[in-house]
């Protein structure tokens, strides 16, 4: 009636008289407008719903596919990035190998006659090297940190002795700047730790050397601190606090990136790469340390950093190392009835180990070789040995090897073997242990050294012997913690030092003069080694008698002669004999300047 169109749904159905006849149709209709209406309203949104599930994944694809890109650019510039600190890192050698070379011609054109204009250009190009020497070591050593290359060279060391050893150092720098200097710790006393001295030095050397660059008069102070301490690790706080400029409030964030300084115009006053404290974060955070500074403009500064460090020995569960080396080496009879092979070829090395040992009761024998250890432990059972690394025939690492074979006859392959080299570097400690080594002692012997060595390995107890591997070298570059720091004030080695030839030999004047005697004796037969070995071309055999010489010199404590030495002996490396030939005459004023220094003394001996 209101002209509205239905949508009905009809049931209809004839119905029949009793005669059987069509009597009429019975029907009835429903209503299905609002039903059908809603049935088209729900297909219709069933049809939205579809083309927006086929839109949301399309649009999921994308997204994935674009995740997928930007994972792989991410990948891509990770790899990059560590492959460029990688080959920063590998390239270390090479780089300073010739930049070595450079600094080592100019001091060599320093020694002759110059005018005062040539003595002027030299110079310069001299301090201009040592910068740049300064600039590529910290460069190298932020590669190596972000390729992942630097690792810790964990080893017992006593923070008293550390610090002993660091002060005179900053000490003569400080007397140069014309600033004081101080180190105070606390509480003082013994605490031997397990860590990377070497890193920490590194560490505290920048932090230092900072105080100093920014400290034009007044002082700067190192404080220790410790505590609180476990029974299984201490904790130690360094601070370094100076009376500087001071940096201002909103620049201190800025101080611990890499390439970053707080003043960054050309005519700033101090210079610097700004890689120094990016470094020794990094360094502490390897230690799981904290680093931070506290600072305000013309109040000086404050720089600080802190690492927990396990006690030594406590880790692996063995017993505690005797507590500082200086105390320990006084100690008379400490280790009576110990019996220790010493194999040494150099007569002054030899005669100061043997020594050494000796006045702390030990019984010791002799072996000039490899071959000859090896004999003498077929024969007879030790409780350590000290083994020379450079030996005529065969060498320290090969003799190691077959000490440690059942098959060779000792009778104790397990014996605990100490390498003794003038070798310093990293890499030379790493081959000794895969070689089947247990410890390493550097040259010259330092007395409360062997001590603590003697302590650890004749304490009643033995160190397990680490596996035998192959002794080649091993492939990361190590030895940038060795390096000297080209921004340290130079210092000239001295010719002689007495004290610490006295020192090494336990303040035995006699046993001093006899070590003179037998390295001046020596010395000719040496050096017509190296020149035969120079006429034949014959390096391997030049390198071994320059490192005994070299050696024997650093227990002498012939420094100057010493450091001519290992230059040489690396030169020889990098250049072949030539250059240890064009070196032979500065070798030999070296020997005469030793002479002529020992000649004016009384004995040889102050």
């Amino acid at each position: 009636p209101d002209g509205r169109r239905l949508l009905v749904d009809s049931l209809k159905t004839p119905y029949y008289s009793q005669g059987a006849e069509l009597a009429g149709i019975l029907g009835i209709s429903r209503d299905i407008t609002e039903r059908h209406v809603a049935e088209e309203a729900r297909a219709a949104a069933v049809a939205r719903l579809q083309v927006a599930l086929e839109e949301a994944e399309r649009l999921n694809s994308l997204l994935k596919e674009e995740t997928r890109r930007a994972n792989d650019l991410a990948v891509q510039a990770r790899t990059a990035s560590v492959a460029k600190s990688s080959f920063l890192a590998n390239m270390s050698h090479e780089i300073r190998s010739p930049m070595n070379g450079v600094l080592g011609m100019i001091d060599l054109l320093l020694e002759t006659d110059l005018d005062e204009t040539q003595t002027h250009y030299a110079v310069s190009a001299q301090k201009s090297g040592a910068s740049l020497m300064a600039v590529i070591s910290a460069i190298l050593d932020l590669s190596k940190i972000e390729a992942g290359k630097l690792e810790l060279d964990l080893q017992d060391f006593d923070l008293q002795a550390w610090l002993d050893e660091f002060v005179p150092t900053m000490e003569l720098q400080a007397k140069v700047k014309g600033v004081d200097f101080r180190c105070e710790v606390a509480p003082k006393g013994p605490c031997v730790l397990r860590g990377d001295p070497g890193r920490l030095r590194q560490v505290l050397v920048n932090l230092v050397d900072n105080a100093f660059k920014f400290t034009l008069f007044g002082e700067v102070l190192v404080r220790v601190e410790r505590g609180p301490e476990s029974e299984r690790e201490a904790w130690v706080r360094v601070s370094v606090r100076d009376t500087g400029i001071g940096i201002p409030e909103d620049k201190l964030e800025l101080l611990f990136g890499s390439f970053t300084q707080v003043d960054t115009s050309m005519a700033r006053k101090f210079g610097g790469t700004g890689l120094g404290l990016a470094i020794s974060r990094q360094i502490v955070r390897l230690m799981g340390g904290d680093i931070g500074v506290n600072s305000r403009p013309g109040e000086g500064s404050e720089f600080w950093f802190q690492v927990r460090l396990p006690k030594a020995g406590v880790q692996n569960g063995d017993r505690p190392l005797p507590a500082r080396p200086a105390e320990s080496a006084s100690r008379k009879g400490r280790f009576p009835g110990t019996r220790v092979l010493v194999v040494e070829d150099n007569p002054v090395n030899r005669d100061v180990a043997v020594g050494l040992l000796q006045h702390v009761g030990v019984d010791v024998a002799l072996a000039e070789g490899g071959a000859q250890a090896l004999e003498a432990l077929r024969k007879s059972r030790y409780d350590l040995v000290l083994m020379d690394v450079q030996l005529p025939g065969m060498d320290g690492l090969e003799a190691t090897a077959r000490i440690r074979d059942p098959r060779t006859g000792t009778l104790d392959p397990a014996v605990p073997i100490v390498a003794m080299t003038a070798m310093a570097m990293l890499e030379d400690r790493e081959r000794c242990l895969k070689a089947g080594m247990n410890d390493y002692l550097t040259k010259p012997l330092a007395p409360g050294a062997l001590i603590w060595i003697l302590g650890r390995y004749l304490a009643g107890r033995r160190v397990p012997v680490p596996p035998v591997v192959d002794s080649s070298p091993p492939e990361r570059e190590s030895a940038d913690a060795q390096m000297p720091d080209p921004r340290a004030t130079p210092v000239p080695p001295v010719v002689f030092d007495g004290a610490g030839l006295l020192e090494r030999v336990l303040g035995d004047r006699a046993a001093a003069a006899r070590l003179i005697a037998l390295f001046l004796g020596d010395v000719p037969a040496q050096l017509a080694r190296i020149e035969a070995g120079l006429e034949t071309g014959d390096a391997a055999a030049v390198g071994m008698e320059l490192h005994a010489l070299k050696g024997a010199a650093a227990t002498l404590g012939a420094a100057a002669l010493r450091v001519t030495l290992q230059e040489t002996e690396r030169a020889l490396g990098v250049e072949g004999v030539g250059a240890v030939a064009a070196r032979m005459t500065e070798i030999r004023r070296e020997l005469d300047r030793l002479r002529a220094e020992l000649d004016g003394v009384a004995g040889g001996v102050p």
